[in-house]
């Protein structure tokens, strides 16, 4: 007998069910940031983007969603900057959530429903710092968030230009 862990989603079940969600909410759940380098941007460095843990519970009207991301700014051996953010996200949906669309959900629905977010973040946030803000990379679901190159061969000007870090996440 099949586990409900192991059990497939059914793609026309899951699509009906996307379609009768609606995104009532999203805000910032939590955030930390670190930055162990100073004012100015390091060289070479990479941008490494990963997803934390995601969650749901259930709403009255429907369910909340949770997702966080890790991205650091580090070389081979160092990290010189991190950026840890979970974004909180309510949903109204008459159909229950499932721990079997959840699985479907955080990896497709969840990433694309924050990505625009935290790419603003992060840029804001280097700013902050004194960075070189970076673009992150536009999201492609299906394909694995991958570390990218931050830097371009010359030295970035301190501020005065924006920067996009080219990657597959």
């Amino acid at each position: 007998m099949e586990t409900t862990a192991k059990r497939k989603v059914d793609p026309k079940a899951y699509g009906a069910f996307i379609e009768q969600i609606e995104l009532e909410d999203l805000w910032l759940q939590s955030a930390a940031i670190e930055n162990r380098y100073g004012p100015n941007m390091p060289e070479p460095g990479r941008v490494s983007i990963d997803h934390r843990d995601s969650r749901w519970e259930p709403t009255d009207k429907g369910f909340r969603a949770f997702l966080g991301y890790q991205i650091n700014i580090l070389d081979d051996d160092q990290i010189y900057a991190s950026v840890a953010i979970t974004y909180g996200l309510e949903f109204a949906s008459a159909d229950p959530m499932s721990d079997e669309y959840f699985k479907v959900f955080s990896d497709r629905n969840l990433p694309i429903n924050t990505w625009p977010f935290l790419r603003e973040f992060f840029y804001t946030t280097l700013g902050r710092m004194g960075w070189v803000s970076l673009t992150l990379p536009t999201l492609k679901v299906g394909i694995p968030t991958q570390t990218v190159a931050a830097q371009e061969e010359q030295a970035p000007p301190k501020r005065s230009r924006k920067k996009s870090a080219k990657s597959t996440a």
